[in-house]
């Protein structure tokens, strides 16, 4: 075996690894329901933020949401992304607004 097919097959083993490691992931992730989780988890967190503010046990300094114009959902003042021409995305549904 020379030393090109030797790096060629070293390569190939790494790669056939990944993949199966990208695919076995998705099944655990799957089989687990662990993307449901981290989804009602992060909706949970967003609704005790609001409701945290609303009834003023946080500042709302500290805590401040927004609703989205496109999914009505709330946005935490932590999850807004400042894009460059000074507008908000929403992390839901990615419309673009902006806070006056």
């Amino acid at each position: 075996m020379t030393m090109g097919e030797f790096l060629f097959a070293t390569v190939a083993v790494i790669a056939g690894l990944f993949l199966l490691f990208l695919l076995l992931r998705e099944l655990f992730c799957w089989y687990w329901k662990i993307n449901r989780i981290v989804t009602s988890l992060d909706e949970i967190s967003e609704s005790l933020s609001v409701l945290a503010a609303a009834q003023g046990d946080v500042s709302l300094d500290a805590v401040a949401a927004v609703a989205c114009p496109e999914c009505g959902r709330p946005i935490v003042s932590d999850d807004l992304s400042q894009e460059d021409a000074g507008e908000n995305s929403c992390p839901h549904c990615g419309a673009a607004f902006s806070v006056a």
